[in-house]
């Protein structure tokens, strides 16, 4: 068991790598701040997972893929910095970054897969333009979350994807949104505020259940037939 910690690594050691390896960093090296080389374009799947000394992570200027949980469990992880090359971040890749209260995600991210951000310390995301849909369970149990801003070229929020994100008291859903999701916003207790813009076709199950009480204000339009089965926590609103 190290009794250390190295402060500062450029990584990997081979400065002609283009990929980081699964496993590579996994859980036994002290690294507390890193800095990942330029030419390397793919974090692979758990590369640096479970390593509990790691608070600062820079990614280099031509990573395009971070794999599935390449940085899960990371309790320490404080920051993370991404280049503008980036172009998709893998299922669990930040899951349970419980010290990560902020990420700066580029617009050239089309691609966030399921749990990605899950139990992690976020209090605040702006989702990157160009991004198609908010995937299952993607902010799940994120119970710091406060403010969440969605852009304009989601088509949908997919299962469970804010679920028990207690701190998050209104969210505005953009005008290109047509479906939302099973338990979407299940026991997210302090939402009180959501604003649809748009014409959304289908609302699942659950979206709000366990919610106190939850005005959904219906913008620009009539009421919809989904809003009848939205449950006697939801008043409705038009505008």
């Amino acid at each position: 068991m190290f009794e250390y910690t190295v402060k500062f690594a450029i990584l990997p050691k081979d400065t002609t790598a283009t990929e980081i390896c699964d496993y590579e960093y996994y859980y036994r090296h002290p690294f507390t701040v890193i800095k990942i080389r330029d030419s390397i374009e793919i974090v692979g799947e758990r590369a640096f997972s479970n390593n509990t000394w790691l608070r600062s992570v820079e990614l280099g200027a031509n990573v395009k893929f971070i794999k599935k949980a390449a940085f899960y469990n990371c309790v320490k992880l404080e920051e993370v910095k991404l280049h503008s090359y980036v172009l998709e971040i893998g299922e669990g890749a930040f899951c349970m970054c419980k010290s990560l209260k902020e990420i700066v995600l580029p617009n050239g991210i089309n691609t966030i897969k399921r749990y990605a951000f899950a139990a992690s310390g976020l209090q605040k995301i702006i989702l990157p333009k160009g991004l198609k849909k908010v995937d299952d369970w993607l902010f799940h149990n994120c119970r710091k979350l406060q403010e969440v801003l969605l852009p304009d070229t989601l088509t949908s929020i997919c299962s469970n994807a804010f679920a028990y994100c207690e701190l998050l008291t209104s969210i505005v859903i953009p005008k290109n949104i047509i479906e939302i999701g099973n338990c979407a916003f299940l026991k997210c207790k302090n939402l009180k505020n959501v604003y649809i813009q748009g014409n959304i076709e289908m609302i699942g199950k659950k979206v709000f259940e366990g919610c106190r009480k939850v005005t959904i204000h219906i913008i620009g339009t009539t009421q919809p037939d989904w809003a009848k089965n939205l449950g006697k926590n939801c008043i409705i609103e038009l505008s």
